[in-house]
């Protein structure tokens, strides 16, 4: 099925997407989780007690306070200069919520010339509304989006406006159009 890189920027909270992924019925992903800056609380120390190698954790030496837009944009360039190994990439927060067969069955749903596979959504920041997402502005979350490595890259993250996640999927609409994206109606994902 493939290596999922999965990239969360952090800002001085626990990172409960890292449970979410060890419950993932696929277990070949790596997390990607960048603090925006210098983490005072003692994050570091608690994810290295942790002991998960599938688990890597960085620092910014600044704060960009940008809603991690520069940090989204910083590891895609860094998984391009590192060769991190992957084969899909997913951008999210690490405050979100995945099912345990989100990777499973957004894996399960590319075929040949599918760039991005997506879910629906519950959004709690809109009472727990059930999202029916789409290929459209306030109708897409970047988290519930999984993308081949090379897609991802090709466009990276370009944007530090606030609504950067949807000129993201935009970006990948643009290049790749509509008809190469997946959809997938189950609601794999909370949006935190």
């Amino acid at each position: 099925m493939g290596r999922v890189l999965v990239i969360a920027p952090i800002y001085n909270y626990y990172p409960i997407l890292l449970h979410a992924l060890e419950l993932q019925s696929h277990g070949d992903w790596q997390l990607l989780l960048i603090h925006d800056g210098p983490n005072r609380t003692g994050l570091k120390a608690l994810l290295k007690r942790i002991a998960d190698p599938r688990v890597r954790y960085c620092e910014t030496p600044v704060r960009f306070d940008d809603w991690g837009h520069s940090l989204r944009a910083f590891m895609l360039d860094e998984i391009k200069r590192e060769q991190v190994p992957g084969d899909y990439i997913v951008i999210t927060n690490a405050d979100n919520y995945y099912v345990p067969t989100f990777l499973e069955y957004t894996l399960r749903a590319f075929s040949p010339g599918i760039v991005a596979v997506y879910c629906s959504m519950v959004h709690n920041h809109y009472d727990w509304t059930l999202i029916d997402t789409a290929l459209v502005r306030k109708k897409i979350d970047c988290g519930c989006l999984v993308v081949t490595r090379e897609a991802a890259l090709s466009v990276g993250w370009r944007s530090r406006l606030y609504h950067a996640d949807w000129i993201y999927v935009e970006d990948l609409v643009c290049r790749f159009g509509a008809s190469r994206f997946q959809k997938i109606e189950n609601v794999l994902f909370v949006h935190n």
